[in-house]
């Protein structure tokens, strides 16, 4: 079984498994559990660095898979919502 990361800053958290037969991943965020969700990027294989973050701060993710490309796309549902909260964010 292989498994989607998020890459936080610092932290990596596993948000659930990967889909071996996906294209790719859409990444949504939002910064509070039931609030509006925003696309922030996509990704192709089972990660997603968010480096947009900021301390003392709880994000929360959605992700969904899809297959094909352009018009023939197809996505799956929403995965469940998943949290990270920033805690210390320095370079």
């Amino acid at each position: 079984m292989t498994t989607f990361f998020l890459k936080l800053a610092l932290t990596v958290k596993s948000v659930g498994n990967k889909d071996r037969n996906a294209d790719g991943y859409v990444i949504y965020r939002s910064t509070s559990k039931d609030g509006k969700y925003t696309q922030i990027g996509t990704s192709t294989g089972g990660s997603y660095w968010d480096i947009f973050v900021k301390n003392n701060t709880t994000y929360y993710y959605k992700i969904k898979s899809y297959q094909g490309s352009g018009a023939n796309r197809v996505y799956s549902e929403e995965s469940d919502v998943m949290s990270i909260k920033v805690k210390k964010f320095q370079f």
